[in-house]
């Protein structure tokens, strides 16, 4: 991170090449996946983060993403043992779960309520999952930021695009409170509430 003066700014990358790791032959994993890449710098400073969630529940057999042998980027992968695997039933529980979960603690933590949220920024994962998660938190479906149609499942690189889509969009102000929540392989969770300067 850089120090100037007060402030500590941070600059979170994400990118990722699913593509790599997919069965191209297997119908459950090579049409949700996608390539992408985003960043975005956090200023800690003031009363952000308003609250901070992370956590793991160590399950690597429900998503396993696997280390990929090879050295080209570009290449797909060659051997069993490199392919990304998920069973679907159960990463669509932990998806709604997790999403609901962390933006519970979010505000709980910040002393806030979820109606006070007002916008969310929520894993890519899939429509289902998403849906599913908006309707237990009981949240305005136009409050959730979206951007599966034109991308697909970009993985970690969705939170910041998602991020990116919403300040572009005209409907992000100064002082507006925004609760990013994100989850993948391990199983991992993290989220993160701050207001929008």
């Amino acid at each position: 991170y850089i120090v100037r003066g007060r402030a500590r700014h941070v600059l979170v990358v994400a990118a990722e090449q699913m593509t790599r790791a997919l069965d191209w032959t297997d119908r459950a994993t090579c049409v949700l996946f996608g390539d992408g890449a985003g960043a975005a710098v956090i200023e800690a400073g003031g009363e952000n983060p308003l609250a901070v969630e992370l956590s793991t529940s160590p399950d690597v057999e429900t998503l396993r993403v696997p280390g990929l042998t090879g050295s080209s980027p570009y290449k797909t992968a060659q051997d069993r043992e490199s392919v990304l695997s998920m069973n679907g039933r159960r990463v669509f529980k932990f998806g709604v779960n997790a999403i609901c979960d962390t933006v519970n603690k979010l505000v709980c933590d910040a002393s806030i309520a979820v109606e006070d949220i007002d916008h969310f920024v929520f894993h890519q994962a899939n429509e289902r999952i998403l849906s599913q998660a908006v309707k237990r938190l009981g949240v305005p479906d136009d409050r959730v930021v979206r951007t599966l149609r034109e991308t697909g499942n970009i993985s970690s690189a969705c939170i910041p695009l998602a991020l990116d889509r919403l300040a572009n969009t005209g409907a992000l102000h100064a002082g507006d409170t925004i609760a990013l929540v994100g989850f993948g392989a391990g199983l991992d969770v993290g989220g993160y509430l701050l207001r929008w300067k």
